[in-house]
């Protein structure tokens, strides 16, 4: 976590990922990597409230996984950026 204005701001990125290891997954190790993520929340204190604003990017490396997605209607998409927004309500 990075921090700065007496903690009014902070940003918490992080890399995340994802291996498929049940479920019968198939037997190669590029196939069982299912998603990579690359996250920057930003965040902001408002008193109780925490605000986020943050960007993200997924890589899906397995194509048996691009293809599974695909199948039931979501995106087979190498890489998938997205943003989320949220409040939070925290108790001091």
């Amino acid at each position: 976590t990075f921090a700065w204005a007496g903690e009014r701001w902070s940003v918490e990125p992080y890399v995340q990922a994802d291996y498929l290891d049940e479920y019968g997954p198939p037997s190669g190790f590029g196939d069982r990597m299912s998603g990579v993520e690359i996250g920057v929340p930003v965040y902001r204190r408002l008193g109780g409230l925490r605000l986020q604003l943050a960007g993200y990017v997924t890589v899906v490396p397995s194509g048996y996984v691009r293809d599974a997605n695909g199948s039931a209607g979501g995106s087979a998409r190498r890489v998938l950026p997205w943003a989320a927004a949220g409040v939070v309500y925290e108790r001091e």
